[in-house]
Parts: C-alpha cells; sequence; structure tokens
C-alpha cells in the first residue's frame, strides 16, 4: 500500500510542477502500479480464502456446542 501511496504523491508533485496535464489518476496505469494493485488483489483474495475456509471449519463445529 505504501508503495501505491508513493506513486500517487510522485504524480501529485509531477501535475503540480506542469510536468503533466494528465488525469492525477493515471499514475494507476503505469506498470509499477498495475504490479502492485495485482499483489494487493492477490493478497486480499488469498486472506478471503483462508478467512471463508476458517468460518467454514467453525461453522461444522459450532453446532456440536450448541
Amino acid at each position: 500500500m505504501s508503495n501505491l501511496f508513493s506513486l500517487c504523491v510522485a504524480q501529485f508533485h509531477r501535475i503540480n510542477a506542469g510536468d503533466l496535464s494528465m488525469d492525477w489518476l493515471d499514475f494507476l496505469l503505469e506498470d509499477d502500479a498495475v504490479r502492485i494493485v495485482h499483489d494487493i488483489d492477490i493478497k486480499l483474495i488469498l486472506a478471503l480464502e483462508a478467512f471463508s475456509r476458517d468460518v467454514k471449519e467453525m461453522m461444522a463445529i459450532v453446532p456440536y456446542y450448541a
């Protein structure tokens, strides 16, 4: 996340310096940003799968304690 934030800050500095006439969100199309967002997506998917697996296991056990 901090790398993505750094790219955003760099984009604001370029816009502020007048170097760019692009939209401020265009930095998300750069290769580094795409890679970072992809890595975040993969980590999120893996975390959600692990959470889902844990909830499923818990729900299989809970009826025995109710």
